[in-house]
């Protein structure tokens, strides 16, 4: 089952993966936000450029996390999967989407919380009630949510019966990842792709709450009079992104445009925190010339992503060529950064692969980032492709704060087939 990955599959799976919810803003004529009282007085500023430098403080997992437990998918003819591509946990349930043979043949297959084998869902193809590269997933109690941009179509299952239900039109968006709701409400996310200039404040500046019939719910315009959209001329493929994550049972986003993080809630959209990048935002043009944007993007923070708890909001992001994490106090406003170095993917980008939190819990790499069910994990994988990572001598050497835990994934990791499917490792946040 081992297969050959791309970097550049690996980049994706590093910065996909998960999920979030916000309430519209108003805007006056200056292009000022006019939120309601009770968003303003939630709304936060987080002064990272003022901020960034590197303490020195080593950030450690035990931190974050209260406990941790090791999941082995069930391997049989019908689930066995190579690199999962994202997942989903709702519930009882995770939901993880595997590549196929190919870029495009992404399979979506359930599995208890026990890790044992439900189904596979749907069917690959372009058929009635098939997909092709899907986008993102979500699921609620009974429906599972595909976006599939190759025919611009949300497709919604019963995934407990395995019956397609209908396919939702995304009416000419690009939706970069998509969240569920248990009245069935869609939020699209738009992202990088996007049609030409004519639609680009409904194609790329707004998150949209659609029905499952795809009506048209609620929309988060923005005033886009003060941004130079003249680079915005035909097709283009910008690195922004909507990030998604989770946390207090409540989606929430990161939009790349105005350094806005958004609560989503099935009807209403909310804006919680500005992050202030200062001197270290890269210009929105830049994003769309690539002698910019892969020359001096290291200039720029870059593929930042989130983990929030009750105390904390954690932000990981590429910068001068090294990976960085940052940790705001939501009680005391405090801004601590830790710089680490890591690989650079690539002669001529800024991408930084590695870094993370020092696993002082069990002993392995650094988990993903990206919270699953409702907040309460982060994750980590184990598979064939990335066994080297979580080698028994490497897990050995380090102290931990869970050795009994720590045993009990060496003595999966010693039992590890090479036909054996992943293994889930769910960290508990504290919360």
């Amino acid at each position: 089952m081992k297969r050959d990955v791309t970097l550049f599959f690996l980049v994706l799976l590093c910065c996909f993966m998960a999920l979030f919810s916000c309430h519209s803003q108003k805007q006056d004529a200056d292009g000022d936000v006019d939120m309601d009282s009770s968003s303003a007085s939630s709304f936060v500023e987080i002064d990272i450029g003022a901020n960034l430098k590197d303490s020195g403080e080593k950030m450690l997992l035990s931190d974050l996390v209260e406990d941790v437990e090791y999941i082995k998918l069930e391997a049989t003819e019908a689930s066995i999967m190579g690199i999962i591509y994202s997942l989903v946990l709702h519930n009882d349930h995770f939901f993880v989407q595997t590549l196929g043979t190919d870029a495009f043949s992404v399979l979506i297959k359930v599995f208890d919380r026990t890790g044992k084998f439900v189904r596979n869902v749907g069917r690959f193809g372009q058929g009635p009630g098939e997909y092709r590269l899907g986008r993102g997933i979500c699921a609620n109690d009974s429906l599972l949510f595909i976006n599939t941009n190759w025919s611009h179509k949300v497709m919604i299952y019963n995934w407990r019966t395995n019956r397609f239900l209908k396919a939702v039109p995304l009416n000419g968006r690009t939706v970069e990842n998509i969240l569920c709701f248990d009245n069935n409400n869609i939020a699209l996310l738009p992202g990088a792709n996007f049609v030409p200039k004519t639609n680009v404040e409904i194609d790329f500046f707004n998150a949209v709450i659609v029905s499952e019939d795809g009506v048209e719910k609620m929309v988060s315009l923005k005033d886009v009079s003060r941004i130079d959209t003249t680079c915005f001329e035909g097709y283009q493929n910008p690195s922004i992104y909507r990030v998604p994550y989770q946390y207090g049972n409540e989606y929430h986003y990161y939009d790349d445009v105005n350094d806005t993080i958004y609560k989503i809630l099935p009807d209403t959209i909310i804006p919680c925190y500005f992050l202030n990048k200062g001197v270290y935002k890269m210009p929105l043009c830049d994003f769309f010339v690539d002698e910019k944007y892969f020359d001096e993007g290291r200039n720029y923070i870059q593929e930042i992503s989130f983990i929030e708890t009750d105390s904390f909001l954690y932000m990981d992001f590429s910068y001068n060529l090294k990976k960085w994490i940052v940790r705001y106090g939501k009680s005391d406003k405090t801004v601590v950064c830790w710089a680490q170095e890591g690989r650079v993917l690539g002669k001529t980008t800024h991408f930084v692969w590695g870094g993370g939190f020092y696993n002082d819990v069990d002993g392995g790499p650094s988990p993903l980032w990206g919270t699953l069910d409702g907040g309460k994990y982060i994750c980590a994988y184990i598979s064939q492709d990335n066994l080297d990572a979580w080698s028994v001598d490497k897990l050995k050497s380090k102290t931990v704060k869970f050795p009994e835990k720590q045993q009990q994934l060496i003595k999966m990791l010693e039992e590890y087939g090479e036909d054996d499917n992943p293994i889930i490792v769910l960290y508990k946040l504290k919360q």
